[in-house]
């Protein structure tokens, strides 16, 4: 039994011991690896293949670009002494090369050895305008060091500039910045939602399986757990973005994960189309915020029914 939910959408597409560890703005590299001086790559090569990191002149100064449209993985990391109980925060400008085409799948990320925990955020770039993102956490009990990585972490990814990057360390949170602006024509777009009510509920939070539910994602016939009936203004592409949060035995189990193959997934189809699977909850998110770029998918321009297994 399904139910109408007429009020649904469909995103288309301080202190005084604070103080700054360091400042760096990306503008020297090695002549050998394009990388950042005193910076160490990071790569994980997929079937022969991870990416490039290369300098680039943009608004006439040099910067660190780095491009991946392969199936690996490319990116760069700095190691800081660190002890339970601090506050790190990290941020860098990145911004679309030239010629460059939007992606938000780059992060960057705080990892923690000797406690194995991470957090992310993704740099979401969608135009040429350099802009500042940042990840700030506290190191768990069982710090031994941190790293601060900057690297895609799916396939392939486009590419993504930059520059400026700071890194600073407290007693006390820091207090988060406000979103990134975005532009104008995203926009969220009108659809009808409904859900099925067998499976799913409707929480203050969001959607998702009941506790007595089960995920159906992969089982042939199973009604799809959310259906959205959209119209776009005309024919062509359009990316896909979520935004989830999980409950107490989700942020349990993504504690446990130790890569993002342990990620939590949704089923997508369009109509009749094949149906894919695409992570809509990444283990270095905060439990209450994972925002996720699920892809581009050709829409007809008339209305047509985008289905939804959720994990």
């Amino acid at each position: 039994m399904m139910k109408k939910w007429m009020a649904a959408g469909l995103l288309l597409w301080g202190g005084l011991l604070a103080a700054a560890v360091l400042t760096d703005d990306f503008t020297k590299t090695d002549p050998k690896t394009n990388i950042p001086l005193q910076w160490r790559p990071y790569r994980r090569v997929v079937n022969g293949a991870s990416g490039i990191i290369r300098n680039q002149t943009i608004q006439q100064r040099p910067t660190v670009v780095m491009d991946d449209n392969s199936a690996g993985e490319i990116g760069f990391y700095r190691a800081f002494p660190a002890k339970p109980g601090q506050y790190w925060r990290a941020s860098v400008m990145a911004a679309l090369p030239p010629g460059g085409e939007e992606n938000n799948a780059f992060v960057i990320q705080l990892s923690f050895f000797g406690a194995n925990k991470h957090l992310a955020t993704r740099l979401e770039v969608y135009d040429q305008t350099f802009r500042r993102y940042e990840v700030s956490m506290q190191a768990p009990a069982g710090t031994t060091y941190m790293r601060c990585y900057i690297y895609s972490h799916k396939d392939p990814v486009g590419s993504v500039a930059l520059r400026d990057f700071e890194i600073d360390c407290g007693e006390k949170p820091f207090t988060p910045p406000p979103a990134p602006a975005r532009p104008g024509w995203r926009q969220l777009l009108p659809a009808q939602a409904a859900w099925n009510t067998d499976n799913v509920e409707i929480t203050p939070a969001g959607a998702m399986i009941k506790s007595t539910g089960k995920s159906a994602i992969g089982k042939k016939g199973a009604a799809p757990d959310l259906s959205f009936r959209v119209k776009v203004p005309k024919a062509g592409l359009y990316g896909i973005r979520t935004f989830t949060s999980v409950d107490a035995i989700g942020a349990k189990l993504m504690l446990k994960a130790k890569s993002k193959f342990e990620s939590m997934a949704a089923q997508l189809q369009i109509d009749h189309a094949r149906p894919t699977e695409r992570y809509i909850f990444v283990p270095w998110s905060r439990p209450d915020r994972c925002a996720q770029a699920l892809g581009y998918f050709y829409f007809n321009g008339k209305e047509q029914e985008l289905k939804v297994w959720l994990p």
